[in-house]
Order: C-alpha cells, then sequence, then structure tokens
C-alpha cells in the first residue's frame, strides 16, 4: 500500500526546481561579481565627442542554458506527474497518454469521436481518468481562458519553452531595461550629455553608454563613471510573446509559483 502524500512526487519535482534557480541565482551572481565587461572611456575622432563604452570580455556559460532547461523540464513534470497521480487516485491504476493538458482553443480541447468520447489528443483524454471537479478545475486554466503575459498563461510559456529546450537551444544574453547611472564625481556640469536609455540595452555587444561634449579644455580632466544593471535574460528570439528579453531568474520564480499554485488548485478539487 502506497502511504506517500498525495502529490508528493510532482511537488518533489517542485523543489528541486526551486533549488536549481537558488544554484543558478548562486551562479549568476558570482559571474557579475567578477565584473565580465570593461567600459573604457573613448573619443569619437569625428567630433571630439567623449563617449563612454562597453565591451563584455567574457561569455555567458553555456552550462547555464543546461541548467534552465532542467528546472523547465521539472516544472511541466510536476504537472503531468499530478494528473498521473490523481488518476491512479481516481480509478487505481494509471491510464496512457495522460498528462496535464495545455491547449489554446476551446474546441481543440472539448473534442471528441462521433461515439461522443473524447477524442484521443484532446484535452478530455489526457484527464480522462479524473473526476469531473479536477477535470473542470484543469479546464478553467487552459489558455483560452486565462491570459497573463502577452495573452498567454504562464503555463503555456513553461510547457512551450520546455519544448523549445527539448528541441532546440535555449538563447540566454545579458540586458538591462534599467537607467544608466552617471557617476561625475567633480560635479562639473556635462555639456550635451546623451546617456544611452530606451527599451533595453543588449549587453552581449560593444554599447555606447554614455556621449558628451567639452566646451572647455580643463573639463578633460575631470572623473566620470557609470553604474550599469545587467540581468541574465531570456532571448526575445526563444518565444514569439517574448517583444524583449524576459529576465530569467525572475520568469523562473513566476513559472513556480504558477506550477505551486495550480497543484494546490488540484488538491483542492479531491475529496
Amino acid at each position: 500500500m502506497n502511504s506517500e502524500p498525495l502529490l508528493k512526487s510532482a511537488y518533489l519535482k517542485v523543489e528541486r526546481a526551486k533549488q536549481q534557480v537558488t544554484e543558478l541565482e548562486s551562479k549568476i551572481s558570482l559571474f557579475f561579481e567578477k565584473r565580465p565587461y570593461t567600459i573604457y572611456r573613448e573619443c569619437d575622432s569625428k567630433n571630439g565627442d567623449e563617449l563612454i563604452v562597453y565591451y563584455p570580455t567574457e561569455a555567458i556559460p553555456l552550462e547555464w542554458s543546461v541548467l534552465i532547461g532542467e528546472i523547465l523540464f521539472n516544472l511541466r513534470s510536476s504537472l503531468d506527474l499530478a494528473v498521473y497521480e490523481l488518476t491512479i487516485k481516481e480509478i487505481g491504476n494509471p491510464l496512457p497518454k495522460t498528462e496535464f493538458p495545455i491547449f489554446n482553443d476551446r474546441a481543440s480541447f472539448f473534442q471528441t469521436k462521433k461515439n461522443g468520447d473524447a477524442a484521443s489528443g484532446s484535452g478530455l483524454f489526457k484527464i480522462r481518468g479524473l473526476n469531473q471537479k479536477t477535470q473542470d478545475c484543469i479546464e478553467q486554466l487552459q489558455t483560452y481562458h486565462v491570459h497573463v503575459l502577452g495573452g498567454i498563461t504562464y503555463v503555456k510559456i513553461l510547457h512551450d519553452l520546455n519544448i523549445v529546450d527539448k528541441h532546440k537551444e535555449l538563447h540566454i544574453c545579458r540586458y538591462t531595461n534599467r537607467q544608466i547611472e552617471i557617476i561625475n564625481l567633480n560635479q562639473i556640469p556635462l555639456p550635451g550629455l546623451a546617456i544611452r536609455t530606451g527599451f533595453g540595452i543588449n549587453l552581449d555587444e560593444r554599447v555606447e553608454l554614455v556621449r558628451w561634449r567639452f566646451t572647455a579644455y580643463e573639463h578633460k580632466r575631470m572623473s566620470v563613471g557609470v553604474n550599469i544593471f545587467p540581468e541574465i535574460s531570456f532571448n526575445e528570439n526563444n518565444l514569439e510573446i517574448f517583444t524583449k528579453p524576459q529576465p530569467v531568474l525572475e520568469l523562473l520564480n513566476q513559472l513556480i509559483h504558477a506550477v505551486d499554485d495550480i497543484l494546490k488548485r488540484l488538491m483542492d478539487t479531491v475529496d
């Protein structure tokens, strides 16, 4: 007789994902502590403008993509395991091709055969061994009901990123959406100052951060520096819904929260 708590395997997957996120956060912190970039003060030979320019000096470790893929796998797997465990509780044995369904449209989820049974591959077929209350809960979590990031649910983002990791490569980059901070140690006004701002900055390439023009020779002796705030982000090319890079740690924690919430909802449907 199995005396393990219900959904124990599913929760263990989530706990492992949380541990891996903590491990990744530590690796990222150590990476940036080493300052894997150089910032130079340069002069534009065309017009004499002074520049502060950023250059990356160290590549993002490739194994981080592997670790992120493992986190995504554990989270996606936890949802499938939940359906598997709940099916056994309801009917006493597992059923083939059960999993946590994720559908973009209602018709596909409810697709049936001519005799009225759930069509193979439909959402109903994947959860056919569950009680009606649990089935209704899962149906209400489908993408066509709930919209979060870019018109899509976090669980759909999880599902799609997991597929990308299985078949392609997860692309991560250094990126910042925060304002560059200017450190003007001499407190001398900087005529024509131009700070790189906007929608965001890709820090995997050379970037001109600051530009200004001197009006007097003595200004050239002034001391100017910058603070930048790079983050490791999912490149926008991973998913069509990403219109800009998405911070990896922030999104992973949002996905963990979403999976935790789904498991709790599923538990609440069990008598």
